[in-house]
């Protein structure tokens, strides 16, 4: 919820701030993303580090055996929020075939690892899969927005 709410204010500035060719501001918008994301999230993260056991059992006691499950997931979910809108970033900045070959790539990567994780070691190997693909996708967006830096920040 987090991320949607995110990513339904930054992008738009986004492409607004690049268009301008502002720069400066651009940076300061995809550094504010992240850190809302982070300073969001960070309180529901902790709660489910400490408390995720306990509110998996009130669905009853054998959904406490999921809790390693969850913290994978819940670790993977808080990178995520953590690395803000970088997708939408590419996007939003006329990198938008980047992300698409991104995409290809994850596809092509990732549903073969979370199929034969998923199948050689049931629920942790999907959400190890899962957390995988999220990970992977927000790395891969990373790094070319290193590799593009210059396009997108105009340094």
């Amino acid at each position: 919820m987090i991320l949607i709410a995110i990513n339904a204010i930054y992008p738009p500035r986004f492409a607004t701030t690049h268009n301008l060719k502002n720069y400066k501001a651009l940076k300061s918008l995809v550094l504010k993303s992240a850190l809302s994301g982070v300073f969001l999230a960070t309180p529901i993260y902790l709660i489910i580090i400490i408390y995720g056991r306990d509110i998996l059992a009130l669905f009853g006691p054998e959904f406490g055996a999921a809790y390693p499950v969850l913290l994978i997931l819940a670790t993977a979910q808080f990178f995520n929020v953590a690395t803000g809108s970088i997708g939408f970033l590419l996007n939003m900045t006329g990198h938008d075939n980047l992300m698409k070959n991104a995409a290809i790539i994850l596809v092509l990567v990732g549903l073969p690892s979370y199929t034969l994780l998923t199948m050689g070691f049931g629920i942790y190997g999907s959400a190890i899969g899962l957390a995988g693909v999220i990970v992977g996708q927000n790395l891969l967006s990373l790094a070319l927005i290193f590799i593009k830096r210059k396009s997108i920040f105009g340094n």
